[in-house]
């Protein structure tokens, strides 16, 4: 017969399963994207639209209730509530109004967190391409990943959210980013990263007084988008972040001041000398993902900061720039 702890520790480890279950559609800095619908979501559309008196899929509540919450902006809440519907978080807090359908789940003494994020996660779907095509769903990465807490992952440009068993809504966010290589070690290739953001600026000026004048004049064309770069002028709009692998003071001064030319908000992997420029990184919106583990020593042949610092994120912090620590 088990005994009185080891089915406690049976029922806190069941809670904290349902925690982990209920967060695979959250993440603390992705939680705007929205699944793509499948094909089979769209065949049950159809159906409902075309047969009159089926009856609509029962919402699913869960109400995990007393645990503190975590959530993800730093900020704890003890002895909160998190509300999810149909395994999305709707609310957190207190006093609220749960359904009477909702499954309740009594998760007192312990600690409730957003998912994780694999910003890296190549060893994880074993490849590039279509991830529907090429992540095993019953892999142990996969099973290793979920029960380690993972819920979201990013392999190269596309953001998905882990789930064992099938791929359907895998992909939440295809080319969520648009990567761009600027470093002072090839002017060139600088020179050529300004006329995309250059051209792409000029042209949605274009487009924005269009806008206004087509409203007069209805036979105005629009601009061409001739020798435009559409995902530039995506990120201009943001739609789509810029990342940059950047580590040196001067690249990141640069990249900074980049962003603030062009109003965008970039991603910046690396960061090794973020804390000597993270008064001009705050101001451009970036955000960074860091190593703690990365080095570089200090140049004696220069006279600024230079150098890892190991307090590079807590500086970065300081100044305004969220930090996603590998």
């Amino acid at each position: 017969m088990a005994s009185l702890d080891s089915i406690q520790s049976f029922n806190r480890l069941k809670a904290l399963a349902l925690v982990l279950a209920l967060l695979f559609g959250v993440s603390p800095v992705l939680a705007s994207a929205a699944p793509f619908p499948s094909p089979q979501d769209d065949e049950k559309e159809d159906s409902k639209d075309s047969e009159e008196g089926d009856e609509e899929e029962e919402e699913k509540w869960l109400a995990l209730v007393g645990g503190d919450v975590y959530s993800g902006t730093g900020a704890v809440l003890r002895g909160a509530t998190v509300l999810a519907k149909d395994g999305k978080i709707v609310d957190l807090g207190y006093d609220l109004f749960v359904p009477e359908k909702a499954e309740i789940v009594d998760v007192r003494g312990l600690r409730v967190y957003p998912g994780l994020i694999a910003v890296g996660s190549f060893g994880l779907f074993g490849g590039t391409g279509n991830l529907n095509d090429s992540v095993d769903p019953y892999g142990s990465s996969m099973t290793l990943a979920l029960a380690a807490g993972i819920t979201t992952a990013v392999n190269g440009n596309t953001v998905a959210k882990l789930k064992r068993g099938h791929v359907e809504g895998l992909v939440v966010k295809d080319s969520a980013f648009e990567s761009f290589s600027y470093s002072n070690r090839n002017p060139q290739g600088q020179l050529q990263v300004e006329e995309r953001f250059e051209k792409a600026a000029e042209y949605l000026r274009a487009y924005r007084a269009w806008e206004v004048e087509v409203k007069r004049n209805k036979e105005l064309k629009a601009p061409s988008k001739k020798g435009i770069d559409d995902r530039t002028v995506r990120v201009l709009t943001g739609e789509i972040r810029p990342k940059f692998d950047t580590n040196g003071r001067t690249d990141l001064f640069e990249v900074a001041r980049l962003a603030q030319r062009f109003g965008f908000r970039p991603i910046i992997e690396g960061a090794v000398e973020g804390w000597t420029v993270a008064d001009e990184l705050g101001r451009s919106g970036a955000t960074a993902i860091v190593s703690p583990r990365r080095r570089a020593n200090a140049s004696e042949r220069l006279t600024s900061d230079n150098g890892s610092s190991i307090e590079n994120s807590a500086k970065l912090y300081e100044h305004g720039v969220p930090i996603l620590i590998v």
